[in-house]
């Protein structure tokens, strides 16, 4: 399996691609391309709390009683201030953590709230502690890269499909990419896997999904 393993990394690289790999009389197809439909990543069950936005062009618009939320928000519910910067993209952050050029035509340093609901600070652990803001603004920034990545549209999947390798009238091994509609249509293992701001991270997984149906 390490020839297997070193050509899967290889084989992969190219994004949005089917690429493959053979290992005795099997053959996996995979590729890691943008996830079509992501959901939220700040809805219920993501355990990433709530970002609140001051801009009414946002889809998470804090509403118009924002003196009074704002007020409310950061006096009982840990809420972490947000920067917002857009140029072409765009990049929510905790304030006071980056400087990208031009906020002052292209940002805010207050743009918004990240507010942890009760399933983020039970990953938070105990407001109590010393060391609980730290880790407040570690758990912000993650949910800041993830939001960010979600409005940008930069969500990420993998699909990975085993089957039994099949051969041409010359006894050449097909490898058409183009499995799913011709050569290769009932796969022996499938899987997919969604919801990656990493396409690396995504990749890895794949490739890890693919050497568990080759063993």
């Amino acid at each position: 399996m390490a020839n297997a393993e070193q050509v899967l990394f290889r084989s992969w690289s190219d994004f949005d691609e089917w690429r493959h790999i053979i290992e005795g009389e099997h053959i996996v197809f995979g590729k890691v391309s943008y996830f079509d439909d992501p959901e939220h990543p700040c809805q219920e069950g993501y355990a990433n709390g709530k970002i609140y936005s001051f801009n009414r062009r946002h889809t998470d618009y804090i509403g118009d009683d924002k003196e009074e939320m704002i007020e409310d928000l950061i006096s009982n519910h840990h809420a972490v201030q947000l920067s917002y910067h857009e140029h072409g993209n765009c990049t929510w952050f905790v304030r006071g953590t980056q400087q990208p050029p031009d906020m002052r035509w292209d940002g805010s340093y207050f743009a918004g709230l990240w507010v942890p609901e009760q399933d983020a600070l039970d990953n938070i652990g105990d407001p109590n502690a010393e060391d609980f803001q730290t880790r407040l603004l570690e758990y912000a920034k993650g949910v800041c890269e993830h939001y960010t990545a979600w409005c940008n549209g930069n969500i990420y999947e993998y699909e990975v499909k085993l089957f039994k390798i099949l051969r041409d009238e010359d006894g050449e091994i097909v490898t058409d990419e183009d499995f799913y509609d011709t050569f290769y249509a009932k796969p022996l293992q499938e899987e997919r896997g969604g919801e990656y701001i990493d396409t690396v991270e995504c990749q890895r997984e794949a490739e890890s999904v693919a050497k568990g149906m080759l063993k």
